[in-house]
């Protein structure tokens, strides 16, 4: 067997599945986001916030709130990044959400405990959904050179 037609099996099936899984879990994000535009606003209250720290040393705040639906009280976290994600950006982020501060809270009508502080797709998701689609376009290529070849 050719070492190419091994090396070009692997590849092929790599870029499958990373591509797949960006792909699907940014479609997710994104028609989400899209969708939150149509949904119900009412008003929240922050219940707290937390500074996370990843493996990476990257700082990020979440956002825990709870609203009301029909007097049943629902609760939403949201986590926010940042394009330099340092400690001084979280905690300004936590500064700005003081516990029992009124927020704006979108929740779907037909499933009223799903629900976002954010209306909108994020550009992660987008940024995702391109390294994802570029991911199998490649695999695409390489199996059609691989078809070619034989």
């Amino acid at each position: 067997m050719d070492f190419n037609l091994i090396g070009s099996s692997v590849a092929i099936v790599i870029y499958l599945i990373f591509g797949g899984i960006f792909t699907g879990v940014s479609l997710f994000g994104i028609i989400r986001g899209i969708r939150s535009r149509d949904w119900t606003l009412v008003e929240g209250k922050v219940l707290g916030t937390e500074i996370k720290r990843d493996s990476d040393g990257d700082y990020s705040t979440e956002l825990i709130c709870c609203y009301d639906v029909d007097g049943q009280v629902h609760q939403v976290t949201e986590t926010f990044t940042f394009t330099f994600p340092t400690k001084e950006n979280a905690i300004r982020v936590q500064e700005k959400y003081p516990n029992g501060m009124p927020v704006p809270v979108w929740h779907d009508p037909t499933h009223p405990a799903t629900a976002v502080l954010k209306q909108g797709s994020r550009w992660g998701q987008w940024f995702w959904l391109v390294i994802g689609l570029g991911l199998l376009a490649l695999a695409l290529a390489i199996g059609m050179k691989w078809v070619m070849v034989q």
